[in-house]
């Protein structure tokens, strides 16, 4: 059940800033320059008095890095580096964080004004949670896409998928007892791969039943990447965790057997798609001649 806040800005202004820990909003930024600025004011514009906002420059292209000299009042911390990779990046800002909880938010994307307050709430009062997230909006440029309605959960509700987004709140110390996202993972599926070792003692995420973040659905190159190299990802987490999924031997076939169907069917529409094309090209001279004496 949902613990929400009655009044949100009336028990955010009923406390001192003391009363509130400091939360970081670490952003992992690669050539994003058009949309970076709507992402940092929407981490700075957070319902919640205590937030330190900390960039990472992941060797981001010039127009890039000038939009992040002109947003420098905004940003606490901002570091850079050579091209790493987001995973390298989270783990620079979160260990250069001064907050006991994390944010991971990426630089083309947004949270609405009171997704940091209603997390903060939903960590405080559940010990078990170990990450918050929320219902997400897709969109593109200023039209709004479908409504993602993920579910979170237990380990086991992430073995065999992401069962939430992976920006959302955790607490520091957790993220750093496992050492932070598999620096190692370059081409996506690292919020997964964080997930199963966040919960793999225990616990469960929490997403919030409200569409908080705002997911640009612009071509991004680490979803890109993971669409394209999906079996090897898979093959590098199920080899990392082999314990975990030799213990659920049965389901882990049904998985494999699943993704067999997924990609069959995904061959046998791209060659319906071929044979469409190519027959309509074979015909197309066809029905010219057909219109000319029929018409």
């Amino acid at each position: 059940m949902y613990l929400g806040f009655v009044n949100l800005s009336q028990y955010c202004d009923s406390l001192s800033h003391r009363d509130f820990p400091l939360v970081s909003v670490v952003i992992p930024v690669y050539n994003t320059a058009r949309y970076i600025e709507q992402c940092i004011l929407s981490a700075r514009n957070q319902r919640y008095p205590s937030i330190e906002i900390v960039v990472v420059d992941d060797g981001s292209n010039k127009e890039t890095k000038e939009v992040l000299h002109h947003l420098k009042n905004q940003i606490d911390i901002l570091l850079t580096q050579e091209n790493a990779g987001q995973s390298t990046a989270r783990n620079k800002g979160i260990q250069a964080a001064g907050g006991d909880y994390i944010l991971i938010l990426d630089s083309d994307d947004y949270f609405k004004p009171a997704f940091v307050a209603k997390a903060i709430e939903v960590l405080h009062q559940k010990p078990s949670v170990k990450f918050v997230s929320s219902y997400v909006q897709r969109f593109h440029e200023n039209t709004m896409g479908p409504l993602v309605k993920m579910e979170g959960g237990t380990l086991e509700a992430y073995l065999f998928r992401n069962a939430s987004v992976g920006n959302g709140l955790f607490r520091k110390k957790e993220l750093l007892e496992i050492g932070g996202y598999d620096q190692e993972m370059r081409d996506g599926y690292e919020d997964w791969e964080l997930m199963i070792r966040v919960l793999n003692n225990g616990g469960e995420t929490f997403v919030i039943p409200e569409a908080l973040f705002m997911y640009r659905s612009s071509l991004k190159l680490t979803t890109h990447k993971a669409k394209t190299k999906r079996p090897q990802l898979l093959h590098y987490i199920f080899s990392k965790h082999r314990e975990l999924y030799e213990n659920r031997f049965e389901a882990t076939l049904d998985f494999f057997r699943r993704e067999q169907e997924r990609i069959s069917q995904e061959v046998i529409k791209v060659q319906e798609r071929k044979e469409f094309v190519i027959g309509g090209l074979i015909l197309r001279p066809f029905r010219f001649v057909k219109k000319m004496f029929t018409s």
